[in-house]
């Protein structure tokens, strides 16, 4: 595989990912996780895995959570940590289908990670990706 996104396409030719979401995670592979790549696509591949036989209940894995959006939509936060890093990746479902909308590196410490400001960034994010157009598959 020769980037990121082929490790999506292979595991989900259907699924969706924001362009956005791909910028982010190219960041953070040259920056947080940079000698740490290894690891980082083990991770990803458990994740991925969790995603697929578990789909809209991937929440029951790990220590991945279904956030409180306030709305019908229901977001998911995605945890990939291993000692070198911590890492989320949110995604919601549409049709069963997974769309991976927004990745970040969680800062440690003893505080929850506060979902709130993420979630207006959520929403736009589905919203440009369910158009026509806006999105990589």
């Amino acid at each position: 595989m020769d980037s990121f996104s082929d490790l999506f396409d292979y595991w989900f030719p259907d699924g969706l990912y924001h362009p956005k979401f791909l910028d982010e995670v190219d960041q953070m592979l040259r920056n947080e996780l940079s000698g740490k790549e290894k690891e980082f696509v083990k991770a990803t591949i458990q994740q991925l895995t969790f995603v697929r036989e578990l789909g809209k209940d991937v929440n029951l894995a790990d220590s991945n959570e279904i956030l409180r959006s306030g709305g019908e939509q229901q977001f998911y936060s995605l945890h990939l940590k291993r000692k070198q890093f911590n890492i989320r990746f949110l995604i919601a479902f549409e049709d069963n289908i997974p769309l991976f909308l927004c990745a970040f590196f969680e800062r440690s410490g003893k505080r929850q990670t506060d979902y709130t400001t993420y979630i207006p960034v959520l929403r736009s994010r589905l919203t440009e990706l369910l158009k026509e157009g806006t999105f990589y598959d």
